[in-house]
């Protein structure tokens, strides 16, 4: 890549701007390593590598920072930071790409490819299983009879993404749960629990209206009770 050529490289994001080079250089190298297992004996399919190059794509647009824009940064609040996306298309990519070629090749032709994922992506990584279970999950639908199915890669930080729940669960029994009906703790009358620590078990996605219905609720419930003179 010369000089003229080169994506600018813009400080930002949670590290400098080396991960930045890395993102480019790695995605560079598996649009050529793509290319080159589909002009081999490999016969993989154009729709297979046109999926690779569609994440290495949006890996150099979030590295080299031409995914930015109004609506763009709104949608990040949501998909996760450049570095997140850059990261989580090149390794969707990586997998991707060792799922396809075989194994003399992968041996003698990718060592590179290989080596980056023996030493960042073992069998077990958290990143490689969630890019199985995406693609199972994928395969799932369309056989249940889905026509549109969109993955999105995104490796998101801990505590980005996520509904915090339990805790404090509700029950009718003071020796397995904390609160009861009225998110009204065991034993002590007047302290109420009503965040996300009271469920019993794991809801759906954007729990927050029950929450909240869960609080007017245990309010509404404290209030007799305190007319009443029990707490």
């Amino acid at each position: 890549m010369t000089a003229q050529s080169a994506p600018p490289l813009l400080i930002g994001g949670p590290s400098s701007a080396a991960w930045r080079q890395e993102a480019i250089a790695r995605a560079h190298g598996l649009s050529f390593l793509t290319e080159w297992a589909r002009e081999g004996p490999e016969l993989i399919s154009a729709d297979s590598v046109s999926a690779i190059h569609e994440h290495v794509r949006a890996a150099q647009e979030a590295a080299d920072g031409s995914d930015s824009g109004p609506l763009l940064r709104t949608w990040r609040r949501v998909n996760g930071s450049s570095f997140e996306r850059a990261l989580a298309n090149l390794d969707t990519a990586e997998v991707d790409l060792l799922r396809l070629v075989s194994q003399p090749t992968l041996q003698g032709a990718f060592p590179s490819i290989q080596s980056h994922v023996n030493r960042f992506l073992a069998k077990d990584d958290p990143r490689r299983m969630a890019v199985d279970a995406g693609k199972q999950a994928e395969q799932m639908l369309i056989a249940a009879g889905a026509k549109r199915v969109q993955l999105i890669p995104a490796r998101a930080l801990p505590g980005t993404s996520i509904h915090e729940m339990g805790g404090a669960r509700m029950g009718n029994n003071p020796a397995d749960s904390v609160l009861n009906a009225h998110n009204q703790v065991h034993g002590v009358r007047n302290l109420f629990v009503t965040d996300g620590s009271a469920m019993a078990s794991s809801g759906t996605v954007n729990p927050s209206l029950t929450y909240m219905a869960l609080t007017v609720r245990a309010v509404d419930y404290a209030v007799a009770q305190l007319k009443a003179g029990q707490i």
